[in-house]
């Protein structure tokens, strides 16, 4: 059976509310800038440093493809 619109319409706008009002709420905005800002750091260092970016990113891979290679 196929449910009425109505139910759907309503379970629609209950969660656009609810998406609405946490978007609005100074911790989820507080925590965004935080991500935002981490992201800008890491940016920001490899940039600055693309060689050791690219030899760190090596080093760990073969370190990580080490450890499951003996489990």
């Amino acid at each position: 059976m196929i449910a009425p619109m109505e139910q759907h319409a309503q379970r629609y706008a209950q969660a656009a509310h609810a998406q609405a009002a946490r978007q609005e709420d100074p911790a989820v905005i507080r925590r965004h800038r935080q991500r935002e800002d981490s992201a800008s750091l890491v940016q920001r260092i490899i940039g600055e440093h693309p060689v050791a970016a690219v030899a760190a990113a090596a080093t760990l891979g073969l370190v990580l493809g080490w450890i499951v290679k003996r489990r």
